[in-house]
């Protein structure tokens, strides 16, 4: 159950889950839970597995897509190099937060369902390539079973799949040029010499990546203009004509603040939505939007947006709903998940602190606490069933519970004093080996 883990985002789960093991060392609280554990094994508490992918990209929502001008030259620019078949390898590239992922998912979807494409799927890369992962991704999306193939000639099943003559466009996103280089072979995706119908596209933050890649195409995609992020804006923190020129004056100062990147704009717009009579509220992000910020171990190109997205976070306010978002960064990159599957793990981490909760309660809790966060544009809306995290979100989520998450020893006599005293929650136990 724990295999949905990357494992450089297992100590979160660890700070999350030791919360409640330092509890258990209190005997009240200890009988407490033993006695709801009882009661849930007596409720109909079936086995529920996360979903697996729908074929392709199909099952991506538009809902969030926005056609800005800047953008419709790059929309026709990529799908006229996805139809050239001299292109085997096509770059998109640009800063994290300006909308590729979402870009390259509905080209796709527009050639798949002009017919251009048999197949479209798609994976996520990430900084640490899972080969087995990525196999996995594109062999689901293409109804490809493994059966007994071995784990060694999988990439050999893989590549015949991808060269039985069929048009096919494997989507990598998400690919980085520091850390290990994507293996082609290693994965079963051909070579340009011998690719026949398949096709692959390829975004990511670096142009050096497609220089490693040798792509055939780059594209590259800029930030949106300062008038079309005033407009994005205004549809997110619903903005109407009829507002004060006062409030359009700030709301326009907060906009430019978030550097035309469209996911600090929806998250940082999404928190002041219905705050119009709130003008306060309006005046505090702005100023922290305004004010320089130091962030350790963060790359200087996305300091700005983890700063948008921390103001979006403490604009939450709710600590059930902020305990959610940061356990939600611990699912793996693009990963999607069920309300279910996020009850489970919120009951089984000590999310919800009530002793007398039903499981029916705690999934309410979390309906209402995940729908906060999908309204502020902190989690992402797949379908009507299941979720998934943006990867930059996903990303500030992790430095904001790497700073607020703090270690205590429990042999050290103080640290254990200061673990009880205060909210366990916010606590990662260590114990004496």
């Amino acid at each position: 159950m724990a295999s949905f883990l990357c494992d450089l985002v297992k100590p979160y789960v660890e700070k999350l889950i030791n919360g409640a093991i330092a509890e258990a060392h209190h005997g009240k609280k200890l009988a407490n839970k033993v006695k709801r554990i009882k009661e849930l094994k007596g409720e109909k508490f079936e086995n529920i597995e996360l979903p697996r992918h729908l074929p392709g990209v199909e099952r991506s929502s538009s809902e969030n897509y926005i056609s800005f001008k800047s953008r419709e030259a790059k929309y026709r620019e990529l799908l006229d190099a996805l139809k050239d078949d001299n292109n085997y390898i096509i770059g998109l590239q640009g800063m994290g937060g300006t909308g590729k992922t979402t870009l390259a998912k509905e080209v796709g979807k527009e050639l798949k369902q002009a017919g251009q494409f048999a197949h479209v799927v798609d994976t996520t890369v990430s900084f640490t390539p899972d080969i087995k992962k990525i196999q996995d991704d594109i062999a689901g999306s293409l109804g490809l079973k493994w059966d007994d193939c071995n784990e060694s000639d999988r990439h050999k099943k893989l590549w015949s799949r991808l060269t039985n003559g069929d048009k096919i466009l494997v989507i990598l996103d998400d690919v980085w040029d520091r850390g290990p280089h994507l293996d082609f072979e290693a994965i079963g995706i051909p070579k340009r010499d011998n690719h026949k119908g398949c096709r692959v596209l390829v975004t990511s933050r670096s142009k050096r990546t497609f220089d490693i890649m040798c792509c055939h195409k780059t594209i590259e995609l800029d930030l949106i203009s300062e008038e079309e992020a005033w407009t994005m804006f205004e549809m997110y923190a619903g903005i109407s004509n009829s507002e004060s020129k006062k409030l359009i004056n700030k709301g326009r100062k907060i906009a430019k603040e978030c550097k035309q990147l469209p996911v600090a704009i929806s998250a940082i717009a999404s928190s002041l939505k219905g705050q119009q009579n709130r003008e306060h509220e309006w005046d505090v992000t702005l100023k922290s939007l305004k004010q320089p910020v130091s962030m350790h171990g963060v790359d200087d190109d996305v300091v700005g947006v983890y700063n948008c997205l921390k103001i979006s976070y403490d604009n939450l306010k709710e600590e059930n709903v902020m305990r959610l978002f940061l356990l939600c960064s611990v699912f793996r990159e693009d990963e999607e998940y069920s309300v279910e599957y996020l009850t489970r793990l919120c009951i089984g981490v000590g999310l919800f602190r009530d002793d007398d909760y039903t499981y029916n309660d705690a999934r309410n809790k979390v309906v209402v606490a995940k729908n906060k966060l999908v309204d502020s544009c902190l989690l992402l809306k797949v379908d009507a069933k299941r979720l998934k995290m943006h990867d930059l979100v996903r990303d500030a989520a992790q430095w904001i519970a790497d700073k607020e998450i703090q270690c205590v020893k429990l042999f050290d006599t103080k640290q254990k004093s200061l673990a009880i005293t205060n909210n366990l929650y916010h606590y990662q136990i260590q114990f004496d080996h």
